[in-house]
């Protein structure tokens, strides 16, 4: 159903480039099928957040041979394709995804979905909460009207995170994970329907599939609230669903944001399971890394962290000089080191490993191989050995600028003759 007069053209206009979707819709109207802007780009759209540089465009009345026909239209290339009926097409420097209106069920709680092609509505329907279910029309005859059926506008005016029916977290458990980056995100609150249906289907959460597991996860560690979401899984009992080796710390996660702020993607999510790590068992992280089937960056991270805080524990390093500390956080990842480092912040051992992480890992020493070789150091393996000593010496205290290391250069030759 259209929602009254509302309309989001304004906000389109302004907020995402609107000549590919206008094109988009005469090409649709030229082949007989309406289509609409839907998803979470149309929500953020309402709300004043940043949209996604990919749009999805939901097409109804149309077979997936029309993807090529509106792609060829409009100059666009097509790049991937789905077993759901969606192709990724590219237009310029845009990205869309294309979608033919469709039904589903779920045979079994966390399987896969049956496809059927559907109407508008039922397209709508399908989708996890009602903020999420609106969509907007991209046809000139009625450009930017907004079509609302399960009521998500007053949802979000309501600041409120609402399912679609009972079983929608039993049907697919990484919504759970999903209602968590949402509240956190948009600050909403689920509904009391919702917050219900969600606690009775955690248990649900370990029919996922290790991937489809990991990767919501790893949307939670990128959230701009990740510890407010984070902390909703813990409260909800999600976390130790995925694991009873999941542990949340407030105050780690709470500084997660500003210490990862400048990593990568992929670098954010290693730390943020060598967070996760730094308060289990090194065994505990194999079985995690297993259960989520994690890559190699992130599986390291986790298991360093886990290594590390076992060590830390054990008062390996109390006492210890700087260079020994060095050496023995050399082996391990910077990615784990970081994770542990701000699960241990505040305390005696957490300041050295920042300490680390800032000056004593990216330590050099001043004379460079060839300038120990022109002492009189034959080249081999001692040149190593004497750099390692000068580092050491240098994260000691012990030597600060380079003619105190050419010093002790010589010193160690006039011993060894």
């Amino acid at each position: 159903m259209k929602f009254g007069n509302f309309s989001i053209a304004r906000q389109m206009e302004s907020r995402i480039e609107t000549d590919t979707l206008r094109a988009v819709g005469r090409a649709a109207k030229e082949i007989g099928v309406k289509p609409y802007l839907v998803g979470g780009s149309v929500r953020d759209l309402i709300v004043g957040a940043p949209t996604s540089p990919d749009l999805d465009i939901t097409l109804v009345g149309t077979t997936s041979e029309t993807f090529d026909d509106i792609a060829r239209r409009v100059s666009g290339e097509i790049t991937k394709r789905s077993q759901f009926g969606t192709v990724a097409m590219k237009v310029g420097g845009y990205g869309f995804d294309l979608i033919i209106a469709r039904a589903e069920s779920y045979p079994m709680p966390g399987s896969l979905p049956v496809v059927r092609p559907g109407t508008l509505a039922e397209d709508l329907a399908r989708r996890d909460f009602s903020v999420n279910a609106m969509a907007v029309s991209l046809a000139e005859s009625d450009w930017g009207d907004l079509f609302d059926p399960q009521g998500g506008l007053n949802d979000l005016r309501a600041r409120m995170l609402r399912i679609l029916y009972p079983d929608s977290f039993r049907d697919d458990a990484t919504r759970i994970l999903r209602a968590a980056r949402y509240a956190s995100r948009l600050s909403l609150a689920l509904s009391p329907d919702t917050e219900d249906h969600l606690l009775d289907s955690v248990g649900f959460i370990s029919k996922i599939s290790p991937a489809r597991m990991r990767d919501e996860l790893e949307r939670v560690f990128l959230e701009s609230q990740a510890a407010a979401a984070l902390g909703l899984l813990e409260e909800w009992g999600a976390l130790s669903a995925i694991s009873p080796a999941l542990e949340y710390e407030a105050d780690a996660w709470s500084l997660y944001s500003e210490r990862t702020d400048g990593l990568s993607k992929p670098g954010r999510i290693a730390v943020g399971y060598a967070i996760l790590g730094a308060t289990m068992s090194v065994p505990e992280s194999t079985g995690v890394a297993a259960r989520l089937k994690l890559g190699a960056r992130a599986r390291r991270a986790l298991r360093d962290a886990a290594e590390l805080a076992d060590r830390i524990d054990g008062g390996e390093f109390e006492g210890a000089a700087n260079s020994a500390v060095a050496e023995a956080l050399d082996a391990l990842s910077k990615l784990g080191v970081m994770g542990c480092a701000i699960v241990r912040a505040g305390s005696p051992i957490g300041g050295r490993m920042e300490e680390y992480l800032r000056v004593h890992r990216p330590l050099r020493t001043m004379l460079t191989g060839d300038d120990i070789i022109a002492l009189g150091v034959p080249q081999g393996p001692e040149v190593g050995r004497i750099q390692r000593w000068l580092r050491a010496a240098r994260q000691d205290g012990l030597i600060e600028s380079r003619v105190e290391e050419e010093a002790f250069v010589l010193d160690r030759l006039k011993a060894s003759q």
